[in-house]
């Protein structure tokens, strides 16, 4: 099961009042149990919210490969044709 780390509170409060002429004081606690039966179908939520996240993830990381592969390609097809020509330009216009 999981429990995301913020779901676990715990909270102490003081209050304090005054009426005519007692006081009233008042101390309170609270605390959240996120592994209670009742909280099952938040966490299958999270769960499920956090694997569509994952798979959006992968999809985004498998685009972002596919493109700078492509753009390598290219690049590496440039530098080659640039080296052709290089080699073209020496061979046939300046031949030492």
């Amino acid at each position: 099961m999981v429990m995301p780390g913020d779901d676990f509170h715990f909270t102490i409060g003081f209050d304090h009042a005054r009426f005519k002429v007692e006081f009233m004081y008042s101390l309170m606690v609270s605390i959240n149990l996120p592994f209670a039966p009742w909280s099952i179908n938040k966490y299958k939520g999270e769960i499920s919210r956090v694997s569509r996240r994952d798979k959006q993830y992968c999809l985004r990381t498998d685009k972002y490969a596919e493109r700078n592969g492509r753009e390598t390609e290219r690049s590496h097809g440039e530098i080659l044709h640039a080296s052709e020509l290089l080699k073209l330009y020496d061979e046939k216009l300046i031949p030492l």
